[in-house]
């Protein structure tokens, strides 16, 4: 009786022993499948991942070039352009079936580029006309004295040697002591030409030579005429008689005068 009861009890602990060994082979075959599962989805959401990427670029058609989205840009006195510290995102490609995701960095400033397109976008002005000038003379008529040369201009004017320029550019001035003519060139700031000839020919320093000569030198009660010969044209004197060819000034006295 007694071994009866023992051997049941052995069978019992025996099947026990069993069953626990059971559930702990079914919970590792459970985790090793909950691995393998979970292996499985993230290569199927990497994949996904990529093909999604992929596609993205693909639809940008972004080929064999880097395209840089940049940040706010904030222009500066000094045109150059101040970026925020945020790293800007480029992707390229190629034509190799792998895909390269490119992180890049923008400079801090791109006042060179600026300054090139600031350089390419100047006008440029061309002056293909030469200037009107008026040319003026201080005396125009005989004289013993200098004559100055005025030359005004509708544009400003280069120094000439030997003429003053004004302070605005638009005249310039020479003073003749003698007669003078000679051909010069006036040109504005472009190079443009304007031919001028000045004649200077009216100026004479040199006193005449003159000869007096009278009608009567003996004593006599009738007008006594005097005639003044001169080697140069005169001028008219008052109480004188100028001729035609300006060489002669006569007088008629009727009492003596000294």
């Amino acid at each position: 009786m007694d071994n009866s009861e023992n051997t049941k009890k052995i069978v019992i602990v025996v099947l026990i022993i069993l069953i626990l060994l059971g559930l702990i082979m079914t919970i590792k075959l459970v985790k090793k499948d909950d691995k393998k599962d979970n292996a499985i989805s993230n290569t199927s959401n990497i994949t996904n991942t990529t093909s999604i990427v992929e596609n993205t670029i693909n639809d940008n058609n972004t080929v064999n070039e880097t395209n840089t989205v940049e940040e706010e840009n904030t222009a500066t006195e000094d045109n150059s352009v101040a970026v925020e510290e945020q790293p800007t995102v480029s992707y390229s490609t190629s034509s190799k079936p792998n895909k390269t995701v490119v992180y890049t960095k923008p400079s801090t400033s791109t006042s060179t580029s600026s300054n090139n397109n600031s350089n390419n976008n100047k006008q440029v002005n061309t002056d293909t006309t030469s200037p009107k000038l008026d040319v003026k003379y201080s005396v125009e008529t005989k004289t013993n004295q200098d004559i100055t040369v005025t030359i005004k201009s509708n544009e400003k004017l280069q120094n000439i040697d030997g003429w003053n320029l004004s302070s605005d550019g638009l005249t310039l001035t020479k003073t003749y002591t003698s007669n003078t003519t000679e051909e010069i060139y006036v040109k504005d700031l472009a190079g443009n030409i304007t031919t001028v000839n000045i004649s200077v020919v009216n100026i004479d320093k040199v006193s005449p030579k003159l000869k007096l000569a009278y009608s009567n030198t003996e004593n006599t009660n009738k007008n006594v005429k005097v005639t003044i010969t001169s080697d140069k044209e005169l001028q008219e004197l008052k109480g004188w008689s100028l001729s035609s060819n300006k060489l002669e000034l006569v007088k008629e006295y009727d009492k003596n005068f000294d």
